[in-house]
């Protein structure tokens, strides 16, 4: 009786034994690529990419599940067979030469491919078009249950530039881990490659311990279990380390901008990568929300200017604020703001540093935003005294046929002059620009139309001299603008400016065509007045010359604030006027003969 029981206690040992030795483990091991079905695309499986089985002796592998999608991973699953196809190839093991052709997802699911060397699945275009297919397979992977599980789920918390704590999952109940690490380069662990090592016991974490690491750098991790006697496979695990703030991360160390003069200055690279908060608060006119992650400028306006175009190239933000400050840092005064792609910052001082700072809507955008700045030279014409002289067409039965002379605001300032009511608007005049003419006639229209970029146009009209001009017609009321004057004085010179309604600093790219016109015709007095006399040159250095075909009775130059600093009765046809004297500028040469009179503009050197 004692015999039978120790036989049987042997026989259950035994069979106790060889179950757990040869315990199995089933894992699903996912291979995937996409493509053009036409190009071909290839899938090719080597039996060394099998790492399921975590080192462990191979019992058997099945092709699982096959799922092909069009145009992209969540794409449709039915064209398989009508627009496309996949040929599959065996090489080694249980299926060596098995070939299947034109096949898709079921054609494939359940091949005994244990043993294999190589599996390669092409696609193939079976229609008339050319369509991009994901595909992926699914191997069942038989394989002997390690003796000591390896553990997983290994995850990278509070990463920084140079710290990460690691944690992951057991294996079994083992409480002892081996942790090996190196910087840019993958490695075989256990081999002495690694950067570092160490080992772990009680719980799967690797807290404050992971120090002095390199910034914007790769890891490459490999743990694996210590079960009291043996060891697990070990398990890869990779992270990255986060990048180095910018260096511009606040306004202490705002990176400086060239101005470029009269072009935009050299392209900048903004990043907010790795941005954070430098603890400034919004400025008030910023309309986009801050979140952090600002990246900071300054410049310096260059001597003899006041306003700073912005130009923005291209951006990664949703929405790109852009603010901007005088001051110092710590004692920022706001300035401005702007989410347009071009904007001009006007009212600003000559030769004094300013801050520009960028920043995302939400900080939830990352990458870059390319800008330039840059200052465009005076107006020549962005004043009275200095308006742009224009000659009236005649005999133009519209607008259409009259000649555009091309115009702009681009870089220009406030002359000075407030802006007039018109159609019961005031606007805004601190960006005018300055036109004179001579009215050959009584109806003098001035039509207005801007070019590539919509601004709204007023137009505003003057009789008289520069510091003492009288209102005598506007437009404002709609684009394109066109005052249409009447009761003018052939002979007389008049003034018109333009400029936009809104009080806006932006006039980049804000071009215009302005036409002098009239349907009238020169009576014969107006003709017998322009031949009267001529007179040369101009612009003049020293002495202008004047021609007439009768005594001139009287000539009186006056400035533009209307003085006249120089009067001659010559009582001659010809005649000199000596403006050597006079400074540079414009002036009004009114010459009268007989009973015509007659003013001339006249720009001295």
């Amino acid at each position: 009786m004692k015999k039978n029981t120790w036989y049987l206690c042997i026989t259950l040992c035994y069979v106790c034994f060889s179950w757990q030795s040869s315990a199995q483990s089933q894992s699903t091991e996912n291979f995937a690529t996409n493509g053009s079905d036409d190009a071909p695309t290839v899938l090719s499986i080597s039996n060394t990419d099998i790492t399921v089985n975590q080192g462990q002796p191979i019992q058997s592998i099945f092709l699982g599940t096959f799922t092909s999608h069009y145009d992209s991973p969540t794409g449709g699953t039915g064209w398989c067979d009508d627009w496309y196809a996949f040929n599959l190839e065996v090489t080694g093991g249980t299926s060596d030469g098995v070939s299947i052709t034109n096949g898709c997802d079921v054609d494939f699911n359940g091949l005994d491919v244990t043993g294999f060397t190589t599996i390669t699945i092409t696609s193939v275009n079976i229609d008339d078009y050319i369509d991009t297919v994901y595909f992926d397979i699914d191997l069942e992977v038989t394989y002997q249950t390690p003796s000591c599980l390896a553990p997983g789920g290994m995850q990278a918390s509070n990463v920084t530039t140079s710290s990460a704590d690691l944690s992951w999952t057991a294996g079994d109940t083992e409480t002892v881990w081996y942790i090996e690490w190196k910087a840019d380069t993958d490695f075989t662990p256990g081999n002495g490659e690694e950067d570092g090592a160490d080992t772990i016991s009680s719980t799967p974490e690797y807290n404050n311990m992971l120090q002095s690491l390199m910034s914007e750098t790769v890891y490459y991790v490999y743990y694996q279990a210590d079960c009291g006697g043996d060891v697990s496979a070990w398990v890869a695990y990779s992270f990255v380390t986060l990048s180095e703030p910018p260096t511009n991360d606040d306004c202490a160390n705002a990176e400086v901008v060239t101005i470029g003069i009269d072009t935009c200055g050299p392209e900048i690279t903004a990043s907010n990568n790795e941005a954070t908060n430098s603890g400034v608060a919004q400025a008030s006119c910023a309309t986009a929300t801050y979140s952090g992650g600002d990246i900071w400028y300054s410049f310096t306006v260059p001597t003899g200017y006041s306003m700073v175009n912005y130009t923005r190239n291209a951006s990664d933000f949703s929405t790109t604020q852009v603010e901007l400050y005088s001051g110092t840092c710590g004692s920022l005064i706001e300035e401005g703001c702007t989410t347009s792609a071009s904007h001009s910052f006007s009212g600003l001082t000559s030769g004094a540093t300013y801050y520009l700072r960028i920043y995302d809507w939400g900080n939830n955008d990352f990458g870059d935003v390319l800008f330039c700045l840059g200052v465009s030279s005076p107006l020549a014409n962005d004043d009275c005294a200095n308006a742009e002289i224009l000659v009236q067409e005649i005999n133009i039965p519209n607008a259409e046929s009259a000649t555009p002379n091309s115009g702009t605001i681009e870089g220009a300032t406030n002359s000075g002059l407030a802006a007039e009511s018109c159609n019961s608007f005031s606007g805004t005049a601190n960006d005018d620009v300055w036109y004179a003419f001579e009215a050959l006639t009584g109806n003098v229209n001035i039509t207005v139309d801007d070019e590539t970029v919509f601004f709204d146009i007023v137009i505003q009209v003057y009789s008289g001299v520069c510091g003492a001009l009288v209102n005598i017609g506007c437009a404002d009321a709609g684009n394109p603008e066109e005052a249409m004057l009447t009761g003018l004085t052939p002979g007389e010179t008049y003034y018109f400016r333009i400029y936009q309604y809104g009080d806006t600093s932006n006039t980049l790219g804000k071009d215009f065509n302005v036409k002098l016109w009239s349907s009238d015709a020169l009576s014969n007095t107006d003709i017998e007045k322009e031949q009267l006399f001529t007179y040369y040159p101009n612009p003049v250095n020293d002495m202008l010359s004047i021609k007439a075909q009768s005594n001139i009775s009287k000539v009186s130059v006056y400035n533009m604030l209307g003085q006249e600093i120089i009067r001659i009765t010559p009582n001659t046809v010809t005649n000199e006027v000596n403006m050597s004297e006079l400074q540079a500028g414009a002036y009004f040469v009114k010459v009268i003969v007989g009973e015509i009179t007659k003013t001339l503009r006249v720009i001295k050197r």
